[in-house]
């Protein structure tokens, strides 16, 4: 699954490329379905570039017929960014918590200038998703829950990629003297 989108942004690039790398975890109250997003390690890896893991944390309801199979762990994920700042992007690659090979994610996200206090946010991710490899489900259920595990995880990231500029957009409205 190929994610893209492209939002518009009344604040300049600069501000919102640190917003999105230093203040993330304020961001997840504006993100659909996140719960929480915690910021576990930051270092430098040049002058240029910097690397930041965050964990993220999503709350989704999960299907009755595969809650006892899945553990909360399913609807989180590492995301392990590096921060281009010449060039205003960011690359990234997303793991779960629980599989390593339940998914591939890996995108990257730009933060261009239009003028002075307006900018274009554009995301792109590359997802794909291995539903058979979620531990602790019998090999017997494996093939009937496949397609419903793979459904959470979609809904999981999907409308957090596609929605960062929204809350970008909210989170500035709630905190306007950040402009």
């Amino acid at each position: 699954m190929k994610l893209e989108h492209s939002d518009e942004i009344s604040a300049s690039a600069d501000l919102v490329y640190k917003i999105v790398k230093d203040q993330l975890p304020e961001l997840a109250p504006y993100l659909p379905s996140i719960e929480r997003i915690e910021t576990i390690q930051r270092s430098n890896l040049s002058a240029e570039q910097e690397q930041v893991v965050n964990h993220w944390y999503a709350q989704i309801d999960i299907p009755v017929l595969i809650s006892k199979f899945i553990s909360k762990d399913l609807l989180s994920w590492k995301d392990t960014a590096v921060w281009d700042h010449a060039s205003k992007s960011v690359t990234y690659q997303l793991e779960s918590f629980i599989a390593n090979d339940l998914f591939d994610a890996n995108g990257c996200n730009k933060f261009e200038a239009i003028s002075e206090d307006k900018m274009r946010l554009t995301l792109s991710c590359e997802v794909i998703i291995h539903p058979d490899s979620v531990p602790g489900v019998p090999r017997l259920m494996k093939k009937k829950v496949a397609p419903l595990i793979e459904k959470i995880i979609e809904k999981m990231m999907q409308p957090n990629i596609t929605s960062l500029g929204k809350g970008i957009k909210a989170y500035l409205e709630a905190n306007p003297d950040l402009k």
